[in-house]
């Protein structure tokens, strides 16, 4: 409802989950709460480093979605 409630959300998945999969789930879920540029420069997960053919190919799939 709030942006600084979206923006708590995105530094909260960016920090919490270690479980690539789950991170991605959840990204999923809380895509559709991301409407500006602040929300989208708060989540940005190191362990997305570890996966970028993973997080690529997720990445493909909601730009589909669009």
């Amino acid at each position: 409802k709030y942006h600084e409630e979206n923006i708590l959300h995105g530094i909260i998945l960016t920090l919490k989950y270690k479980d690539i999969y789950m991170l991605l789930d959840k990204l999923d879920m809380f895509l559709p709460y991301v409407d500006n540029w602040a929300i989208t420069d708060v989540i940005s997960p190191k362990i997305f480093r570890k996966y970028p053919e993973l997080v690529y190919d997720r990445i493909k799939i909601w730009l589909e979605m669009l």
